[in-house]
């Protein structure tokens, strides 16, 4: 892998690359998964990790080495590391997208509402308490009369019955 024919690194170097563990055609799986099926499946395996997890020393290295190795891949295929003090959060389309969420929020709660609990304030419609959006003409006759309908349906039940 260090001494690749050099027809081959721009492939590498573009992204087209896949793995494959078995022949044939349409199995190619990408590195991580193939970090997943080989490195770390071997050391949960016998010998592995699992068989010296009480030994502190030796967990120890284990967790170095393999992040030594992660740290290798990556160098070679040319993934660039963050620097240790950044966080994913503070790169410019993120600090952007906070800033329009917070301004959705804050046009939100500034937008009028209906308040739920004022009945003099409200308009001939039913308002949902928790979006104050307005019901449609349908859900509100249906809402309105499923006391009655609920009534009347009991009753003829009980006529029938009785």
């Amino acid at each position: 892998m260090l001494e690749l024919p050099a027809d081959i690194k721009p492939a590498f170097k573009q992204g087209g690359f896949s793995i494959r563990q078995t022949s044939g055609t349409f199995n190619s799986i990408w590195s991580d998964m193939s970090t997943e099926k080989t490195i770390i499946k071997d050391s949960k395996g016998s010998g592995g990790i699992v068989g010296i997890i009480n030994q502190k020393s030796a967990l120890v290295r284990w967790t170095h080495f393999l992040a030594s190795l992660i740290n290798a891949t990556n160098e070679r295929a040319g993934f660039t590391s963050r620097s240790e003090n950044s966080h994913e959060e503070i790169n410019q389309t993120a600090l952007k997208r906070d800033e329009e969420q917070v301004h959705a929020i804050v046009n939100h709660l500034n937008t009028p509402k209906t308040d739920p609990f004022d009945i003099d304030a409200h308009f001939s419609c039913l308002i949902n308490i928790s979006t104050c959006m307005h019901a449609t003409r349908e859900v509100k006759d249906s809402l309105l009369s499923a006391v009655n309908e609920g009534e009347n349906m009991c009753r003829k039940v009980q006529i029938e019955k009785i």
